[in-house]
């Protein structure tokens, strides 16, 4: 008789488990607090306007590339149109000079040069890294058991380490420190969102990118949400909504059900959280189940930073401007308890299942400080006037920096960290987990991350909080692997074709 298991989450790391794990015979049953799929990869309507959280570019986007394969066996990508753009970001400093960060490696290269010629040996190391890791989008080969292709398999793969070695070793910020030209130096740290990250993440991006394994996938986050809910149904699996999770039953140290909102208790015989990882050991688990090196990870590792999004719907077609660009600010602008110098917006023109026909959405992001919002929790008032405030500041830069009429604006809401936390429990508003820094990529490129925990038994934990880095490929491959290793322990060969 096949086991049966417990998801907690039906974002996409539960949805990915739910799936595999029906492919290979277990009784699964997800439990969600919401009433749609995706966690935080989901789209709301607002007067006709469709807002999307999630999906800018898609790893695994292009056919007979990798992860391709594994979006296909989850019914993610069987009819969607892919856009790959031409440039991901526009940036245009105070003096108006302009940088463009172009999605193919040749044409970026010429460009990066016509600005910087002084520059030159650094642009062309750094594209010919991007060409490098643009076979990364290549499928793996079947294992060779021959001798020799063993052999020639190890030598091929030296030039990859030789650049994942120098790249993870520097974040963005350090590189653009080498570079002579101040146009380049001041945009490369902002173009890509943050400068503190290993610049290997930089380049393994623009590499995917310009390999067109990164496109947009029209339609937004909830229909691809959607696509794998469809998928796992469709295995016979069983989602139940509205279904949130107070606790994780535990009987001697092993994980046996969980206890719902409403009192009501499930039993199965493995139990897999693909909720929030804080909210999962300290909320579900109280606790209980945590060692020094656990508790270590959310006392001494970064989180990305927190959100404040804006999402606006306009009367207005916006396909004549950039969309995607960044703008470095003439002063420092305070926004949600955090300085920011650069207005950064995106519109979805390219995308016409979002908006009504001739208008348009433009989202625009800022950092912000979780325990500014925090502050304001239990008081709403103070809290709905700090947003309509950022609101009406984001009108301000539009004005200045934007060619829309203020007057053809129809709808704005303001996303804060607590929006993130009050929707999925992201601990503090940290909607992708632990940040990629030079300390969690010895998670990424060495020791993983435990999707245990100590002494207790029949649990697993899957998602972007055992996956540091980011993005939907790898908590999509987080539930796979999971199932993977379910199986090897059950003596089961994993299954991919049912």
């Amino acid at each position: 008789m096949s086991k049966s298991i417990i998801i907690i989450g039906s974002g996409i790391a539960g949805l990915s488990a739910g799936c595999y794990g029906q492919m290979n015979g277990f009784a699964t049953k997800i439990f969600e607090m919401h009433d749609k799929p995706g966690g935080l990869c989901t789209t709301w309507e607002r007067k006709g306007y469709k807002f999307d959280n999630c999906i800018h570019w898609l790893i695994g986007s292009g056919k007979e590339k990798s992860n391709n394969d594994m979006w296909h066996e989850l019914g993610a990508l069987k009819d969607e149109t892919v856009i790959d753009h031409d440039y991901f970001v526009k940036y245009k400093s105070k003096e108006d000079k302009c940088l463009i960060l172009y999605n193919d490696a040749n044409k970026l290269e010429k460009h990066l040069i016509e600005i910087a010629p002084e520059d030159t040996k650094e642009i062309k190391a750094l594209t010919k890294t991007i060409r490098l890791f643009e076979k990364m989008s290549e499928p793996l080969p079947k294992e060779n058991p021959n001798l020799l292709g063993r052999i020639k398999k190890v030598f091929s793969s030296i030039p990859f380490m030789l650049a994942i070695f120098k790249y993870k070793k520097i974040t963005v910020e350090e590189f653009a420190r080498r570079i002579k030209d101040l146009l380049l130096k001041e945009a490369l740290p902002k173009v890509f969102y943050f400068g503190d990250i290993p610049m290997l993440m930089f380049v393994m991006t623009l590499a995917f990118l310009s390999a067109k394994n990164a496109g947009y996938i029209i339609g937004g986050s909830l229909d691809f949400s959607r696509s794998i809910e469809k998928r796992y149904l469709d295995l016979e699996g069983e989602i139940n909504y509205k279904s949130k999770v107070e606790e994780i039953l535990v009987e001697e140290d092993i994980a046996k059900g969980i206890r719902l909102a409403d009192g009501s208790k499930y039993f199965a015989d493995i139990i897999i959280s693909a909720a929030d990882g804080h909210h999962t050991i300290y909320e579900l688990l109280k606790g209980k189940y945590v060692d020094e090196e656990i508790s270590g990870y959310y006392d001494n590792l970064k989180i990305f930073e927190p959100l404040i999004q804006v999402f606006i719907g306009i009367d207005q077609d916006l396909s004549s401007i950039p969309h995607s660009a960044v703008f470095k600010l003439e002063r420092p602008i305070s926004i949600g308890g955090y300085k920011q110098d650069v207005f950064r917006y995106m519109h979805y023109c390219f995308d016409k299942t979002l908006t009504p026909a001739g208008k348009s959405i433009m989202v625009i992001n800022f950092f912000s400080d979780y325990d500014y919002w925090g502050a304001m929790v239990e008081d709403r008032s103070r809290y709905d006037i700090e947003k309509k405030k950022i609101a009406e500041m984001t009108l301000d830069l539009i004005d200045s920096y934007v060619d829309i009429t203020r007057e053809k604006i129809e709808v704005i809401e303001v996303a804060t960290p607590i929006t993130y936390n009050r929707y999925t429990n992201n601990w503090k508003g940290a909607y992708q987990g632990w940040k990629a820094t030079k300390e969690t990529m010895k998670f990424s490129f060495g020791k993983p991350m435990k999707n245990t925990l100590p002494s207790l038994k029949s649990f697993y934990q899957i998602g972007q909080w055992v996956k540091p880095g980011g993005g939907l490929p790898t908590v999509a491959m987080s539930g796979k692997e999971i199932i993977q290793n379910i199986c090897s322990k059950e003596n089961i060969d994993f299954n991919i074709n049912k």
